[in-house]
């Protein structure tokens, strides 16, 4: 009854939700790991010795995040979110952009470009300079930054500290980055603002209000993980590991994965060590041949659970080799420790010679309208991956 008031007042997509899947499905169908259902034709499509990487995730915790939308005419969501790094916190100002919600990030990092390239956000380094006069229960502070276009942008924050955590905690995305990425959502605490002001090039812009009454600005803490949409190119290394390259706006970004196999047996973990997280991708090798996709993880620096865990269940098809029809897994994604927050389908092709993947994902709804088609093309020793969204009619 309270989904259908709150469609009904137009502010549906603001409300939290909980699983999409109950605890007694989660233990019934990803109790264990289980091999893939593919029917292998002898024949290799893309004759590399590491494993292919068919999907992009990431993983992000926040330890503040401010949230604010304006009147602005060309601005829609400003977002200030705090995250705690190996060297040190720092702030990461993201405006999303009137009409598409496109976010980009203004942060003060050096090399920004390489800074999760995984994520295909434009970004800019330029300083955000905090004057932070906070206590543990109140948020009082002033940020001051440029914008995307150059705006001098100065904000005002004051209000409770959110504190007293949420009973329904998975986000709604409200239709931001659309184009870029799926993102699952754990919005562990909120709490609405007291004051705050924005100003833009010198001019000072309200905050918009829901149904007209509760102004929309609010301090949250949560963490955000999903797939991206991207190109990049696996290229072998020497050492049987493997980089990915991504393009950037000043040229290329290589990420170096280890590849190991004797973690366990019947099991082949590809790992990524960054600074902030450590990404992992694990395969089981059903025979001496074959590695197909299980688990992929996130895992934050200084955080006990991973920002992002994708279970798959059967696990991929190797997409290096043919095999025949499509080929169907079930995934299910948890965000910080929260179970169940997303789930959906991943269909395996390889008709034609071609390797695909349809990520095509069915709850919650603000992910339905995020599916992605996954190519792979084999050249040498490089796999060239493309991840787009597609249009399937609504999801």
């Amino acid at each position: 009854m309270l989904d259908w008031v709150a469609k009904r007042l137009g502010i549906f997509e603001l409300l939290p939700s909980g699983p999409v899947l109950g605890p007694w499905h989660r233990s019934r169908h990803w109790v264990r790991e289980e091999p893939s259902s593919a029917r292998y034709v002898d024949k290799a499509l893309i004759e590399v010795g590491f494993p292919v990487l068919p999907v992009l995730p990431f993983g992000l915790a926040y330890d503040l995040d401010l949230v604010i939308v304006s009147a602005h005419p060309r601005w829609n969501m400003h977002e200030y979110a705090l995250v705690r790094t190996p060297e040190g916190p720092i702030w990461l100002a993201k405006d999303a952009r009137e009409g598409t919600l496109e976010q980009s990030i203004v942060a003060d990092i050096a090399g920004i470009e390489a800074w999760m390239p995984e994520v295909p956000v434009e970004r800019r380094s330029r300083p955000v300079k905090v004057d932070d006069r906070s206590t543990q229960d109140r948020i009082d502070l002033d940020l001051g930054y440029d914008n995307l276009d150059g705006e001098a942008v100065t904000v005002h924050f004051e209000g409770e500290a959110p504190i007293l955590e949420e009973r329904k905690r998975n986000g709604s995305t409200m239709g931001h980055s659309r184009s870029q990425l799926m993102a699952v959502l754990d919005l562990s605490h909120k709490e609405l603002a007291k004051r705050t002001e924005v100003t833009i090039g010198g001019v000072h812009h309200k905050t918009q209000r829901i149904l007209g009454v509760v102004p929309f600005h609010f301090a949250l803490k949560q963490t955000q993980g999903g797939l991206c949409v991207g190109r990049f190119v696996q290229r072998g290394r020497a050492d049987g590991g493997f980089d990915t390259v991504h393009a950037v706006a000043s040229g290329e970004v290589a990420q170096g994965w280890e590849v190991c196999a004797e973690e366990e047996p019947g099991v082949v973990v590809v790992r990524q060590r960054g600074g902030l997280r450590t990404t992992t991708f694990r395969f089981l090798a059903p025979d001496a041949e074959h590695l197909e996709l299980s688990t992929v993880t996130v895992q934050q620096w200084g955080r006990a659970a991973p920002s992002f865990h994708m279970a798959l269940q059967p696990a991929l098809p190797d997409l290096r080799f043919a095999f025949e029809g499509e080929v169907v897994s079930r995934f299910v994604v948890d965000i910080n420790g929260q179970e169940n927050l997303a789930a959906g389908r991943l269909v395996a092709s390889a008709a034609e010679g071609q390797p695909r993947l349809a990520l095509r994902p069915r709850a919650p709804w603000w992910v339905t309208d995020r599916p992605m088609d996954t190519q792979l093309h084999g050249h040498d020793d490089h796999v060239h991956v493309h991840i787009a969204r597609v249009d399937v009619g609504g999801g």
